[in-house]
């Protein structure tokens, strides 16, 4: 994040305050100095994981004066895709698993899950550190009705879906 200032900090700098309001989805540190003649800081903050989209406040504070801004917590699994989503049973499908961001120093594995036998997937995938996605392939089998098998990415808290639907042949 950044701290702003209206005008330049006066000589020596200044130190904000800083504090989350009322969650502790991240962290932040407890103050950051705006140097002299500057009008602003960078900081670090750190997110937890969490398994939907989150909201929080920071709160910065100097000399009576408090500023609030809203931030969102994202969480690492995005999604997951099947293209092509229908197919005649026993044609394969790919799947794909994004992350919202970057993947982190030594890289992310994710469960996969199918509903039915009918359209398998592997256990895992993996995304290696600063990755965004991963592929894998579907197989699947033949079917007298139409069926819809979902596929599952599981990655720590959050979960996320997709509809494979198999067409007889």
């Amino acid at each position: 994040g950044t701290v702003t200032l209206a005008e330049p900090a006066p000589a020596g700098g200044i130190w904000v305050t800083l504090k989350l309001d009322g969650s502790d989805i991240a962290k932040v540190p407890f103050s950051v100095k705006v140097p002299e003649f500057e009008t602003s800081a960078d900081f670090t903050s750190t997110a937890k994981d969490v398994a939907i989209q989150t909201s929080a406040k920071v709160v910065a504070s100097y000399n009576g004066v408090e500023k609030t801004v809203a931030i969102l917590v994202n969480p690492l699994l995005r999604d997951v895709k099947v293209v092509p989503d229908t197919v005649s049973s026993g044609d394969p499908s790919k799947g794909t698993v994004r992350l919202s961001y970057l993947a982190p120093a030594g890289g992310v594995t994710i469960a996969l899950k199918s509903s039915t036998l009918s359209a398998t997937v592997p256990a895992t995938v993996f995304i290696p550190a600063d990755g965004i996605s991963v592929d894998f392939d579907i197989t699947t089998t033949s079917v007298e009705t139409a069926k819809k098998a979902t596929i599952t990415a599981t990655l720590r808290k959050a979960a996320a879906t997709a509809v494979l639907n198999l067409k007889p042949i």
